[in-house]
C-alpha cells in the first residue's frame, strides 16, 4: 500500500468538502507521477467503434462522376470494386496492423478502427459502365464514372397551323 492510499484510509469520515478536494487533488498528483499516462487516459472516453467504413466524396460534372474513397493503410489487393443492376460496391478489410508483441502493451487510447467494410451506391442510367476506371494512389482510390454520350436534342422550329 502507498503513501497516499494509507494516508487516504486514515482520512476521518467528517472531513469538511474543501478538505475531501484537497485530498483527492494530492491523490490524483501522487498517481500522476507513479503512472504519468493514466490520468490523461481517464479524460478521453473510451470510444468502441462497431465498424469502420471509409469516407467517400462524390463529385460530378458534364462528364462523369468521380468517388474519392480514404482508404489509409489498405493497398489495391484488400479492395474489391463491383457494378452489378445500376450499383456500385466497394468492399474490403483494413486489417489490424498490431503485433502479437502489440496485443500485451496497455493502450492509453485506440482510435483507430479495423474490420471488413462494404459500401454501395446506386448508378444514374447515364454512367457508361464499360469504362468506368479505378486509380489507387497514396491511400485515396479514386473511381471515375464516365457518363453515356446522350444525344442532345437539336432545336427545331414548331410550324404553327391555322384553323
Amino acid at each position: 500500500m502507498s503513501r497516499y492510499q494509507l494516508q487516504r484510509s486514515l482520512t476521518p469520515p467528517f472531513m469538511s468538502d474543501f478538505a475531501r478536494e484537497v485530498d483527492q487533488l494530492q491523490e490524483s498528483i501522487h498517481r500522476m507521477f507513479d503512472k504519468p499516462f493514466t490520468l490523461g487516459a481517464t479524460r478521453f472516453p473510451r470510444i468502441e467503434t462497431l465498424a469502420w467504413v471509409p469516407p467517400v466524396e462524390i463529385m460530378e460534372c458534364e462528364t462523369e462522376i468521380v468517388m474519392a474513397f480514404e482508404l489509409p493503410g489498405l493497398d489495391k489487393e484488400d479492395v474489391t470494386i463491383e457494378i452489378d443492376d445500376g450499383v456500385i460496391t466497394l468492399r474490403g478489410e483494413k486489417k489490424s496492423e498490431l503485433t502479437e508483441e502489440d496485443e500485451k502493451k496497455e493502450f492509453f487510447l485506440k482510435e483507430r478502427s479495423y474490420g471488413l467494410f462494404e459500401r454501395s451506391f446506386s448508378l444514374p442510367p447515364t454512367v457508361n459502365v464499360e469504362r468506368v476506371a479505378a486509380v489507387f494512389e497514396k491511400g485515396v482510390l479514386r473511381i471515375t464514372l464516365p457518363k453515356s454520350e446522350v444525344e442532345k436534342p437539336r432545336g427545331r422550329e414548331i410550324a404553327i397551323q391555322v384553323r
